[in-house]
């Protein structure tokens, strides 16, 4: 046995009550919605991310640059980047950005030993493009 007490409410006010309620529901549900896709995506690549490395972690990369490719060794794969194919070569803060014709190789600037070698490197590949 229950009670329910309800409001008298002119029907002028009806409408207006009903189409807050839903537009409030259905806003609710799209906030819950967006985090929830969020929430999940996130716990997506973490799995996944788990799942490539197999445990191993750190995972050690090790890059390898010679007069015909660059050469990126880890765990999982092995990629090489022939430098005839070099399209163009970018630098930011931590990274050397160099674009393919098969593909983007980010190389951390930690990969040379100083800055002179890096600078010996971007200016050798420079005069290939």
């Amino acid at each position: 046995m229950g009670y329910c007490i309800s409001l008298p409410l002119s029907r002028d006010l009806a409408f207006p009550i009903r189409l807050l309620t839903v537009s409030g529901a259905a806003l609710l549900g799209g906030v819950l919605g967006y985090q929830f896709k969020r929430w999940h995506i996130k716990m997506y690549f973490k799995s996944s991310t788990k799942r490539e490395l197999e445990g191993k972690t750190p995972c050690l990369v090790q890059y390898k640059i010679t007069d015909q490719d660059i050469e990126i060794d880890s765990s999982n794969c092995k990629l090489s980047f022939p430098l005839d194919s070099l399209e163009d070569i970018k630098i930011d803060d931590k990274w050397l950005e160099a674009k393919f014709e098969s593909g983007l190789c980010l190389l951390p600037l930690s990969t040379f030993e100083n800055n002179t070698e890096q600078k010996r490197f971007i200016a050798a590949i420079k005069q290939e493009l």
